[in-house]
């Protein structure tokens, strides 16, 4: 197996389970928030969208859109 069969070998790998639908509903899903892809994959929190996207990146396999958020927009409501 050369150096190339490997790496994607490597990648196919990780991408089983929750990786996998996450992947494949962001390839379908373009322009969506981590929060609206972990409320409609169904997942307990958007911390696991979060971490298995920081997988994708380290693996080199998935490029995110990014865009603020309404929240980023807004002042804070803490006071000072």
């Amino acid at each position: 197996m050369n150096i190339v069969a490997k790496e994607e070998h490597d990648i196919i790998a990780e991408l089983k389970g929750t990786a996998l639908r996450i992947f494949l509903f962001l390839l379908k899903n373009n322009e969506i928030g981590i929060r609206d892809a972990q409320r409609k994959l169904g997942l307990k929190s958007a911390s696991h969208v979060q971490y298995h996207l920081q997988r994708f990146e380290h693996l080199g396999i998935c490029l995110l859109y990014t865009s603020p958020s309404p929240r980023d927009l807004s002042t804070s409501r803490m006071p000072s």
